[in-house]
């Protein structure tokens, strides 16, 4: 699962996947150019801290831009 939030001309995203050696999660940050990979082996926990980087974000006034259909 990506997640694409924006605050003026700032992108930061989110993503949510299995590990590329099928061992456990990953969660992708990628802020201001940076990416950043946090390992998991629980999904529970992956989604967890997932949860709260959302959460934080939103807080913070970043939003999700709205797709176009």
């Amino acid at each position: 699962m990506l997640y694409v939030f924006v605050r003026g001309a700032q992108r930061k995203t989110c993503e949510t996947r299995l590990s590329g050696d099928g061992d456990g999660y990953e969660l992708v940050v990628s802020e201001d150019g940076v990416e950043r990979i946090d390992r998991y082996t629980s999904m529970e926990r992956m989604l967890a801290r997932e949860h709260e980087l959302l959460q934080a974000w939103r807080a913070q006034g970043w939003e999700q831009p709205q797709s176009k259909h």
